[in-house]
């Protein structure tokens, strides 16, 4: 997993405004368990509802932020279903 950016859980914040950068939070969009992050470059809110998160908390495809030129394959540490 080296190639793959990893985020941590976020445990000091539930609120999407509270959450670092290079963590991410659990949330559900309609009836799908995902995840939000905030890039690491322009700050902007990502909602992972069109990605897959496998078992061992791996995102595919990579993380594209619409606002700026940032682009990651993550994993996300904590994640479990």
């Amino acid at each position: 997993m080296a190639d793959h950016l990893v985020y941590e859980k976020e445990t000091d914040s539930t609120s999407i405004r509270g959450l670092c950068k290079g963590r991410w939070l659990p949330k559900m969009r309609g009836n799908q368990e995902t995840a939000v992050i905030k890039c690491p470059l322009c700050g902007e809110v990502i909602y992972l509802t069109d990605h897959m998160i496998d078992e061992n908390g791996v995102v595919y495809p990579a993380v594209l932020c619409n606002h700026c030129t940032w682009m990651a394959w993550m994993r996300l540490d904590g994640w479990f279903r």
